[in-house]
């Protein structure tokens, strides 16, 4: 995917990375993802340990990102991070 306006498609994914109930395998969204052209940017978040495998492997896949903020000083610096990248590209 490729917006209407011609920008490519993206999805902000804002998670603790564990992957509880999904009901789709890793790889069929993936393949999804990539075939859509869609970059997948995560910022992980959590109270405590944050699982940050499986959102590594989404980022990727899809020529996105993942963010690991420990603050909210680096919270809004990881989402000012995200829109820049994504102005740029």
């Amino acid at each position: 995917g490729v917006a209407a306006d011609g920008r490519r498609k993206a999805l902000l994914l804002i998670s603790d990375g564990d992957d509880r109930e999904s009901s789709a395998k890793f790889e069929e969204v993936a393949d999804y993802l990539k075939k859509n052209n869609i970059r997948v940017f995560s910022i992980a978040i959590a109270d405590g340990r944050v699982s940050d495998k499986l959102l590594t492997k989404i980022a990727k896949a899809t020529g996105g990102k993942v963010l690991l903020p420990n603050s909210p000083t680096t919270t809004k610096k990881a989402v000012a991070d995200i829109f820049a990248d994504l102005r740029h590209n």
